[in-house]
């Protein structure tokens, strides 16, 4: 997996972590909006359709090389719920996704969430901890929500729920252990095999 895709924006009060499909158009527009008012007038921003807007390809990054600070914000989403939406956003359907994991190349909005994990990061459940990360990244909330497309999302097998849960283990021991906004995440916590199974 190539980690580069794993990028990191400068906010207010903090670093924003920018892991995709847990609100991280609506976060990076407002993040924009704030402190890099020129992107929103790139030309390679579509024109007319809001909810599709998508600053993260010419919003300033910071790579996860250069990160070494407990000012990170990291959104956590549901495994299961994020995979569902990384495919309506991609348009794909999630045997073909399934399929695509195995890929060396794998698309940037299926990585997995603890990808993004730096050492002393603080992690918020999405939704649930939303207003409480966009508040510590010092923007204004309720901040413009950027619903994305309006496609139906996908009924998952239980067979597809099994692979998805069995794929992003990693994550769902992570989004299972955020149990306040704000949780810090150390490096020497990387949830065990025990830890994940436990979890089930």
């Amino acid at each position: 997996m190539d980690i580069k895709k794993c990028f990191y924006v400068k906010s207010t009060e903090g670093i924003y972590a920018a892991v995709y499909k847990a609100a991280s158009a609506s976060i990076l527009y407002s993040i924009a909006e704030k402190h890099y008012k020129n992107v929103l007038n790139d030309h390679r921003l579509p024109k007319g359709d809001f909810d599709l807007l998508r600053v993260h390809d010419i919003i300033p990054k910071i790579e996860k090389s250069l990160i070494s600070s407990s000012q990170v914000v990291l959104i956590s989403r549901d495994p299961v719920e994020r995979f569902i939406s990384a495919c309506v956003e991609q348009e794909i359907t999630p045997s073909r996704a399934l399929r695509k994991l195995s890929e060396n190349d794998i698309n940037h909005h299926f990585l997995p969430t603890s990808d993004w994990l730096v050492d002393g990061c603080k992690l918020y459940k999405f939704e649930e901890h939303l207003q409480d990360a966009v508040k510590d990244l010092g923007l204004t909330w309720p901040m413009v929500k950027i619903s994305g497309k309006k496609i139906k999302k996908p009924k998952l097998t239980k067979e597809q729920i099994k692979k998805i849960e069995s794929f992003y283990a990693k994550d769902v021991a992570l989004y299972k252990s955020i149990k306040k906004a704000g949780q810090i995440w150390t490096a020497s916590k990387t949830p065990s095999v025990e830890d994940i199974l436990k979890f089930r």
